[in-house]
């Protein structure tokens, strides 16, 4: 875990490319919902755009059938994994953990919005003529759609930036390690865009939930691939103890294991390597390769070499999607407003939730230290002296006000006003376990023990739902500040 100074330094170094973003959320920005052409555009750009910033994102599509309030209809998730090829062998103390980040890309149908300025029997009637085998979002007379900007394109736009501003980073935590051989655990990165989160008629339109209710209007993808993936865990789970026999040897030559493993007590050791390096070494140890995927081949230790040592091997790509495995499963939803904060909502992720509370304090620390070349608070604070953080803040903030900037204005700068108070006020230190049970894509997930982190702000924007969410009413402000935090956030986690 890095230390506050050395995570200050990275992060007063991160820049928000504003243009950058932008140009990313103006192909999201679009009539999205369930199967429209602004739906295909959205899904294929983002499978696209992950492609084109780097070859070694896997695009995976999850398309599965269900029955809806509306018909049977065809969702699509998209899952984008960071898989490294041609990096040879990690080791690792336990499989391969995937630090998740998510968000839906669908959108509220323009038909389940009620503007604020019309009454509901002039609602119905705009939509009582419309060709009912078109979807309301590819109508070009329609006047008004929703597009759904904090809800959630900025959320989507956000992850495929984070993926540009992470590309060298992830490079190196796999290709330029310092010390290849010692001991961690290896993770990477995973993105998922999930489908039918927007309820498809009126009928739930709320966004409080039943856990115990069978009957869904929305959460389809979700509910799906959390469904699917636990499956897959309880079958490996299952199968690891038949197939125990199944195993592989390897001479003490190739130089990947040395770590002494005594033989009651043993501390499994995991090669992870691509699927180059993992036929070699099938081959080499003249193996079959018809191993199933739940049954990783072991590598055992020879009664007439006492050099070799025991450990699993595993293919990256090979690799299963499992619950099981999900090192954090953190959800942004309804991002981009202004006047909300983030909430803790799982004691189970406090430690990560933390951690972006201080990373977000450093890099507000930072602006307000810049222009105070005269007092330098930072060494004060550094140096121990019996004074409180936010004591500080609080010095600096009467300083810059009273002193520098009459009226509290924007740090970065932007057209639309968003002060330094509101940024310390982003993320709340104390919990608020019931901003859990909003309905959204994290519940399939929480309820099956994952550890889920949910970004989403509380009160919720004042355009949720409306037409209103759209470009006009974003804070790119907020929105920078908090693209900051995430990216400092998860270069700490791929040190």
């Amino acid at each position: 875990m890095l230390t506050n100074i050395s995570i200050s330094s990275k992060s007063s170094q991160l820049q928000f490319d504003e243009e950058f973003f932008i140009s990313i959320l103006k192909q999201i920005l679009l009539p999205r919902s369930v199967n429209s052409l602004g739906h295909r555009k959205v899904r294929q750009y983002i499978k696209t755009s992950l492609r084109s910033i780097d070859s070694n994102w896997n695009i995976e599509e999850d398309s599965f059938h269900e029955q809806t309030s509306i018909g049977r209809v065809k969702f699509r998730n998209i899952i984008g994994t960071y898989l490294p090829k041609k990096f040879g062998c990690q080791k690792s103390t336990t499989p391969l953990r995937r630090l998740v980040l998510a968000c839906h890309y669908d959108s509220l149908s323009s038909s389940l919005i009620e503007p604020r300025s019309y009454n509901r029997n002039k609602f119905n009637e705009i939509f009582a003529h419309r060709n009912r085998s078109k979807n309301v979002d590819d109508d070009d007379d329609l006047e008004q759609k929703f597009l759904g900007a904090t809800d959630a394109a900025v959320s989507c736009s956000m992850l495929i930036y984070l993926a540009k501003r992470l590309q060298r980073q992830l490079h190196q935590y796999w290709f330029n390690r310092t010390n290849p051989l010692g001991d961690r655990s290896l993770q990477t990165l995973q993105f998922i865009f999930f489908d039918g989160e927007e309820p498809l008629s009126l009928s739930s339109r709320s966004r409080k939930t039943n856990l115990f209710k069978r009957e869904h209007n929305s959460l389809y993808g979700s509910r799906h691939l959390a469904s699917k993936w636990y499956r897959n865990a309880r079958f490996l789970n299952e199968n690891r103890y038949r197939n125990h026999s199944d195993s592989v040897w390897i001479s003490h030559d190739d130089g990947l294991v040395r770590k002494k493993i005594h033989s009651n007590r043993k501390k499994e050791i995991i090669l992870i390597c691509d699927d180059e390096k993992y036929q070699s070494l099938l081959r080499r140890n003249k193996t079959p390769n018809s191993f199933s995927r739940s049954s990783s081949p072991k590598m055992k230790k020879s009664s007439n070499n006492p050099h070799q040592r025991e450990y699993r091997l595993e293919s990256l790509s090979l690799n299963p999607q499992t619950l099981d495995r999900i090192k954090l499963f953190l959800l942004l939803d309804l991002i981009g407003g202004t006047n909300f904060r983030f909430y803790n909502t799982n004691l189970n992720t406090t430690s990560y939730f933390h951690r972006l509370i201080s990373i977000g304090k450093i890099e507000i620390w930072h602006k307000l230290s810049d222009p105070i070349n005269s007092i330098d608070l930072w060494q004060i604070y550094f140096l121990k002296i019996k004074v409180s953080f936010d004591t500080l803040v609080c010095f600096a903030l009467f300083f810059l006000e009273k002193n520098l900037i009459k009226q509290t204005k924007s740090i970065d700068g932007g057209a639309q006003t968003f002060s330094i108070r509101q940024k310390l006020r982003i993320f709340q230190e104390r919990p608020a376990l019931m901003i859990s049970l909003v309905q959204d894509d994290h519940l399939p997930f929480l309820i099956r023990n994952v550890p889920v982190m949910h970004l989403i702000p509380h009160p919720f924007p004042r355009q949720w739902h409306r037409f209103e969410d759209n470009f006009d009413n974003l804070n790119f402000s907020m929105i920078g500040h908090l693209a900051r935090i995430l990216e400092s956030f998860l270069l700490e986690q791929f040190l």
